[in-house]
């Protein structure tokens, strides 16, 4: 049982929550997994069963013995030319347990740089020529995916990464998450994949959180703020774009 624990430890390492966060999301009571965890001692079996039915994503062999991958491969790509993610690229959920999943859904996969179009983007897809479609079974709703440039995020996110994203207003933005998010201040033009969190400078801003802690945190002005999305998926593959 102790080898099952070090692997729940893994998985909210991988989905970046804490193992209380997990506990709740599962019906747990506080201490549950954690204290377990920290004793290596059992739990009961309904816990495992809980956590496989609210984390779809997770490979129950992979849980209970080890074998395969942490999340399950049940995706596919179909692009206009050839497929840039591979079968055995990782795929990660964001958002939470709560959301509503699809049985099968396809998502239209963009190549964007950074630009006024990521407005258009994120806002009205209808002029936008995706250059393919990822297929993936099982995953909250999505509008689009882009591919991650720059290392703001890394390791979490990486150049090269693809981010399956959910447009949304401002005013329905999920503090502590991670958004796309497009800025033009006076033509001064960004887009950032960030955490977003409340401002100590008061509600006409937003603070822009990196992972990467080589990046410092920014405010900005809402007004600022032209476009915003909130990343569901993320997926890693060893191709470059």
């Amino acid at each position: 049982m102790g080898i099952i624990l070090d692997r729940i430890s893994q998985i909210a390492e991988r989905k970046r929550i804490t193992i209380g966060a997990l506990e709740r999301s599962i019906g747990a009571s506080k201490g549950v997994l954690s204290r377990a965890i920290l004793k290596k001692t059992d739990i009961q079996s309904k816990w495992i069963e809980k956590l496989v039915e609210n984390y779809p994503d997770v490979s129950p062999e992979w849980l209970l013995t080890g074998q395969g991958e942490m999340f399950k491969n049940q995706y596919k790509i179909t692009s206009i030319e050839k497929p840039i993610v591979n079968e055995s690229s990782p795929i990660t959920l964001y958002g939470r347990p709560t959301d509503r999943r699809y049985e099968l859904q396809t998502i239209p996969l963009y190549e964007t740089e950074i630009s006024a179009g990521l407005t258009s983007l994120f806002s009205d897809q209808t002029n936008q020529v995706p250059i393919g479609n990822i297929i993936i079974p099982n995953a909250p709703k999505c509008d689009g995916a882009i591919p991650v440039r720059g290392d703001s995020m890394y390791p979490i996110l990486k150049a090269g990464d693809i981010v399956c994203y959910k447009s949304i207003n401002i005013e329905n933005a999920l503090w502590g998450e991670i958004h796309g998010i497009y800025i033009n201040a006076d033509g001064d033009e960004m887009f950032a994949t960030k955490y977003l969190q409340k401002s100590e400078k008061g509600d006409r801003y937003v603070t822009l959180v990196s992972y990467n802690q080589h990046h410092q945190p920014q405010d900005v002005l809402i007004e600022n703020i032209k476009s915003i999305a909130i990343i569901k998926i993320s997926i890693r593959y060893n191709t470059n774009i």
